[in-house]
């Protein structure tokens, strides 16, 4: 497994990626609202960095909704500018606009980058009182537990907030999760869940690395060999990861002897 500093990263980037194009944009109202939309919805195919720079460009015509504020900080996340986002966050707030719950959950998501877990804790427990049907409450604890290496208290809460979203880091999260407790087939289905989600967890290292894995303690070489094939295909630079290429060996292997002694695995 990656490290703890490594593994923070990917979730916030997961976190942030799952929830930032499908903030609602109905509730900022106004001529601001139809020209920031489509300001917004322009950036999408630009890199990480560059929908940073553009939209922090913008924040004299877009700013002061709430919502400006929510994509900024989140934007920033994604890139790793924590303290960033921190004082967007902190800007957005002082406006009391009605995304307050989704300013709360950008600015644990940074305190989770700045590996400031238990404010984030605090954070997000706040918002399970505050919000008990909000799914991004329930997620971050989940999320802060899983970096915690709490990985029944993660199932629990990822399992909450599965029941009230289907953003796509509830169910990454719950792949590695499960992993790590022994629960092979719930990180299989876990991980086919995230799939139909968004396709783009093909390309999260970790994941497909504990589902990979969850497959060769079932037996099932065949597929953690087609999931390490299909992580490779949609991000070439994870046959550089030391795990992957470890996993990759050992299937490989396991592969041949099935090959040589005639048997297959169970399918």
């Amino acid at each position: 497994m990656a490290g703890r500093r490594a593994i923070a990263r990917t979730l916030m980037v997961f976190a942030g990626l799952s929830s930032l194009w499908a903030t609602n944009p109905s509730i900022a109202g106004g001529a601001n609202k139809d020209l920031c939309d489509d300001e917004w919805n322009g950036m999408q195919d630009l890199s990480p960095a560059d929908r940073v720079r553009h939209w922090a460009s913008v924040g004299t015509k877009c700013g002061n909704s709430g919502l400006y504020e929510v994509r900024l900080a989140r934007l920033n996340t994604i890139v790793g500018r924590y303290e960033d986002a921190r004082r967007v966050v902190e800007t957005g707030l002082a406006l009391h606009s009605p995304y307050e719950k989704e300013l709360l959950s950008a600015g644990a998501e940074a305190d989770t980058g700045l590996r400031k877990l238990d404010s984030a804790l605090r954070t997000y427990k706040q918002l399970i009182a505050d919000y008990p049907d909000y799914y991004d409450g329930y997620g971050g604890v989940g999320s802060v537990k899983l970096l915690q290496h709490q990985f029944t208290e993660a199932v629990k809460y990822l399992n909450e907030a599965a029941k009230r979203g289907k953003a796509l880091y509830i169910f990454r999260n719950l792949v590695i999760a499960y992993h790590q407790l022994g629960e092979n087939q719930q990180a299989i289905d876990a991980m086919s869940t995230a799939y139909k989600v968004d396709k783009a967890i093909a390309k999260d290292v970790e994941a497909m690395n504990a589902a990979a894995r969850s497959y060769v303690f079932m037996g099932k070489y065949h597929q953690a060999d087609g999931t390490l094939k299909m992580l490779i295909r949609a991000n070439p630079q994870a046959a550089n990861d030391p795990g992957i290429r470890e996993a990759q060996l050992f299937v490989a292997k396991k592969l041949e002897e099935e090959k040589q002694s005639g048997t297959a695995g169970p399918s």
